[in-house]
């Protein structure tokens, strides 16, 4: 009989804690898939995955502050939390997958608590925690390409499900939301500072502030509506602090107050205006075509000191590559690149503040041409930036758009389920 009622009892627990367990079970299989996926750099040189890796090292040696060599790399992104992370897990003595894999965990967890506080069915729990863990973006080919791209998802996923958490308990006490809008202020901050196109997190913040905000004016007392209102506010202010804390720095090595010069110098202004400039052809994934430049060398004499640069770059190819690459034009990706590469075999990137001047300058003399006539400035749905370039009417960009998504998750989950090994050519470099 004793021996009976242990094993009842050892039942009604396992009963009890079939959820926890369950939790454990996936998070291990998840780690075990993950961590041990190949990995491949693909760059060799240059501002993207290259230029991570050697902010990682420089961040790990203590020398990021000492690396004062300015090119037009040097400001090229505003990518400073990858790098972090990539010296954390050098300093812990872990693999770049081992670490994103458990950030990721993390993350979801953070996720599962989340939406156990709108919901006890614990069945309904695990499916959704399942999906969310086992996600085929988790084991895309960008996460194991060592990219700062793929660190968007689990801070992503962190940040949303602390804003969560805090909506549905804020009517607990102050310390316990103060520690929940830490830890959304934290991943906040890490995706602000990861990528230049992160002014997402900014309509996201307000919306959450002005939700929780109206629902705590309701209180009658007025010290707590103040002290929640700045609990509330952390994660806005804490990526304002980061904002100013990266520029400074910037400005302390290179002198110039920015975060980056891709969106937030002449070098922006400038690119905007090219971008302006009316086209007489679209080819394909191309807004700056080679007429396009002809017309703006004739409007403004310092953009026509690139010129032979830019010739030099049509003839040989230099940036003619990706999916239009049989056109001869120079792609959207790599224009931004290809112009600051003509400017900088100028001499205008022997230091940031020559080469905002030099860019300041080139959108001076083309507002002008703009205003004088001698260029047509064009219509577009969407206008463009250095980040999202122009929608022109009747292109169908919505089912384009639409198509592009299907194939990417169907892509992923193909390369999740079928073969998650590597196989990578640039120029001679990685296969495996």
């Amino acid at each position: 009989m004793k021996l009976l009622r242990e094993d009842m009892n050892i039942r009604e627990e396992l009963r009890e804690s079939w959820f926890i367990i369950a939790v454990l079970v996936l998070c291990i299989l998840k780690y075990l898939i993950a961590s041990s996926l190949p990995v491949f750099a693909r760059d060799a040189g240059g501002p993207d995955q290259f230029k991570l890796l050697v902010d990682a090292e420089n961040i790990f040696n203590g020398e990021y502050m000492n690396h004062n060599i300015y090119d037009m790399f040097a400001l090229f992104k505003r990518a400073i939390s990858f790098p972090i992370f990539l010296a954390c897990c050098h300093w812990l003595g872990i693999s770049y997958m081992s670490g994103y894999t458990l950030l990721y965990i993390f993350s979801c967890l953070l996720a599962l608590f989340a939406l156990m506080q709108v919901s006890r069915n614990k069945a309904m729990l695990i499916i959704s925690f399942a999906i969310i863990l086992f996600s085929p973006f988790s084991y895309d080919n960008i996460v194991q390409m060592i990219y700062n791209l793929s660190f968007t998802a689990p801070l992503a996923i962190a940040a949303i499900s602390c804003l969560f958490i805090i909506y549905n308990k804020r009517n607990k006490s102050n310390w316990e939301i103060l520690g929940w809008s830490l830890l959304a202020s934290i991943n906040l901050m890490a995706i602000w500072l990861n990528r230049e196109d992160s002014m997402w997190i900014i309509p996201l913040i307000g919306c959450f502030i002005l939700v929780v905000g109206v629902c705590e004016l309701k209180n009658k007392n007025r010290k707590r509506v103040v002290i929640r209102l700045i609990i509330f506010s952390l994660p806005i202010i804490t990526v304002i602090l980061s904002d100013i804390a990266l520029s400074y720095v910037n400005y302390k090595k290179f002198g110039i107050y920015t975060t980056n010069d891709y969106t937030a110098t002449n070098f922006e202004k400038a690119y905007n205006s090219i971008l302006r400039v009316e086209q007489d052809y679209f080819p394909e994934k191309c807004s700056i075509t080679k007429g396009t430049l002809e017309k703006i060398y004739v409007a403004s004499p310092a953009m026509n000191e690139l010129k032979p640069y830019m010739d030099e770059f049509y003839e040989q190819g230099s940036y003619d590559r990706d999916k239009a690459a049989d056109d001869g034009e120079i792609e959207d990706g790599w224009m931004n690149i290809a112009l600051r590469d003509a400017a900088s075999r100028c001499g205008y990137y022997r230091d940031a503040i020559t080469a905002n001047e030099y860019w300041g300058k080139v959108t001076e003399e083309m507002e002008i041409a703009f205003e004088n006539g001698l260029l047509q400035s064009r219509n577009m749905v969407f206008f463009g930036s250095t980040l999202h370039h122009p929608w022109r009417s009747g292109d169908g960009y919505a089912a384009k758009w639409l198509k592009a998504a299907c194939e990417l998750l169907l892509g992923d989950i193909k390369h999740t389920l079928g073969s998650p090994k590597l196989e990578y050519n640039c120029g001679g470099g990685y296969k495996g």
